[in-house]
């Protein structure tokens, strides 16, 4: 009976050493690495919205913007791009504005893919969108 209680506190004792060692070899690892910059994390994370795009889009001019409201509670934006008028509606002021951008760049983007689809499109053409 005495081998037999010998062979449990033999395997016993190897779980202790490793649970040592992997808290050891944790808490090594752990201190060693460098805390996130939430700053910067966030910067690389944040997706541009549909006004942004449009401002970077070489040769289009946005003017007229204004949003108003109905007597329903609901907003209607409006905004000319390159002197095209588009319209969108919201629940508010944010959400016409919104639509209303993503309106404007998914037409922008879809003539010009449509006027370079005739050419084969260029990499100087795609970098404009």
């Amino acid at each position: 009976m005495q081998e037999s209680l010998d062979l449990d506190m033999a395997v016993d004792e190897p779980k202790n050493e490793e649970r040592d060692s992997k808290l050891s070899l944790k808490n090594i690892l752990f201190k060693h690495k460098k805390p996130l910059d939430h700053s910067q994390s966030n910067k690389i994370i944040m997706p541009k919205d549909a006004l942004e795009v449009l401002q970077q889009i070489k040769g289009l001019n946005i003017s007229n913007i204004n949003v108003e409201s109905n007597a329903d509670g609901i907003f209607i934006a409006n905004v000319n791009v390159n002197s095209k008028p588009y319209t969108a509606k919201g629940h508010s002021k944010k959400e016409a504005k919104k639509i209303v951008y993503e309106l404007a760049l998914r037409d922008c983007i879809t003539s010009k893919l449509l006027s370079s689809g005739d050419n084969d499109t260029s990499e100087d053409d795609m970098t404009s969108i």
